[in-house]
């Protein structure tokens, strides 16, 4: 089924954008002859949005482990956690260090006029890739041969694998306080808060297999000069779109209410027998947050 141009082509138009496009009387100013000398701040502000989307996202299981860690801990360390001025400071800080690596990471940006030279020098040493059209572009290229580049590097690891440890204390002490004040919950409700302990546990090995290691492996092939097609491109690609997929279908494997439901619906998509075991796990009941039971 054929669909028209113009309903796909603001689409196609952000893939692959950044050129002077026609389409029945509709113009796309994304042209760099019409950026008037701003085409370099795109490719800048797709490095610091990829970035700071990839931080935030690691950091808010880092935070939901920390709200549980401060109701767990004391009425006072959770008021001040929960205080505006301790949001805003760390919300200060928070910027102070984006800004910083942001910086850095924008300055290994390539001016896009030595881009088309770089990329002519980089496939001599990889004969069988394909060399991209570099007219009326703009290209994310980044160079990674410099000392700026570790630097960068290193502040990113530090960062990554400091909020992981943070993470893995927190989930350590959570399920040690869950079981130490195991009395004074419901079996139901102390059953559900433990699971979601661990699926949050669970999901901080998610960056590693599908941010960090991908990442580890491209820094390892363009050092070894061992590409020789696309297929490790794409693979470390849908690795990166694995991320989200894999945090979901941990929450719902680990969640026992998530996963009745939905092997209910599956039982009912695929018209099968329902057995009274999911009818019973499907049963309403109420599960109480812990703060409404330890304060």
């Amino acid at each position: 089924m054929l669909m028209t141009n113009k309903a796909t082509s603001n689409q196609l138009l952000v893939v692959n954008m950044l050129r002077l496009v026609q389409i029945k009387s509709a113009e796309y100013m994304h042209s760099p002859s019409n950026m008037r000398g701003y085409t370099r701040f795109i490719a800048n502000f797709t490095i610091v949005f990829l970035t700071v989307a990839g931080g935030h996202a690691i950091l808010a299981q880092c935070n939901c482990l920390a709200y549980r860690f401060a109701v767990l801990y004391s009425k006072e360390f959770l008021a001040f956690v929960l205080s505006w001025r301790s949001w805003a400071k760390t919300f200060a800080i928070s910027v102070v260090i984006t800004v910083i690596a942001e910086i850095y990471i924008v300055k290994l940006q390539v001016p896009q006029s030595l881009i088309p030279d770089r990329i002519k020098k980089t496939a001599v040493s990889f004969p069988l890739a394909e060399i991209p059209v570099t007219k009326d572009q703009v290209f994310m290229y980044c160079d990674v041969s410099g000392d700026l580049s570790m630097v960068t590097l290193s502040f990113v690891l530090f960062g990554f694998f400091t909020a992981e440890f943070v993470s893995i204390g927190f989930v350590t002490f959570i399920l040690k306080e869950l079981q130490s004040k195991k009395d004074k919950f419901s079996k139901r409700t102390y059953q559900l808060h433990r699971q979601l302990t661990i699926a949050l546990g669970a999901q901080l090995l998610t960056p590693i297999l599908f941010i960090l290691l991908p990442f580890l492996a491209i820094l390892f092939i363009l050092y070894i000069n061992a590409y020789s097609s696309k297929l490790p491109g794409r693979i470390i690609i849908i690795c990166f779109e694995l991320y989200g997929f894999a945090n979901s279908a941990i929450t719902i494997y680990f969640i026992k209410p998530y996963r009745s439901i939905v092997i209910y619906k599956i039982r009912g998509f695929l018209r099968l027998k329902r057995h009274d075991i999911i009818e019973k796990r499907l049963s309403v009941t109420p599960v109480h947050p812990i703060e409404s039971l330890l304060m």
